[in-house]
């Protein structure tokens, strides 16, 4: 709730969701396990397709999907993951 996390979807070996506005401007988040049984985090600005039309001028206006990595960390233990979101995006999980 405090984060605004939704769209929780699975990955290979890990989860993705969306996030609520936060200080790194990014809006999914990436968990991965990797092999060292330690987690790699993405912290992704993610921007969908869109159409924009201008009814005024006739024009159709196309947005192209883009995705853009904001900060990424690899290696991480279990019990780093909750302090790692709350440095990196200013949410807190609790209180």
């Amino acid at each position: 709730m405090f984060t605004g996390a939704n769209d929780f979807i699975t990955i290979d070996n890990g989860l993705r969701f969306k996030i609520g506005r936060n200080a790194s401007k990014a809006n999914r988040i990436e968990i991965t396990l990797n092999g060292c049984d330690l987690y790699d985090v993405k912290f992704i600005k993610h921007r969908p397709f869109s159409v924009k039309i201008d009814h005024t001028k006739g024009e159709v206006k196309t947005i192209e999907e883009k995705s853009t990595t904001v900060k990424e960390y690899n290696d991480i233990y279990c019990d780093q993951l909750e302090e790692l979101f709350t440095d990196v995006t200013g949410l807190y999980t609790h209180f």
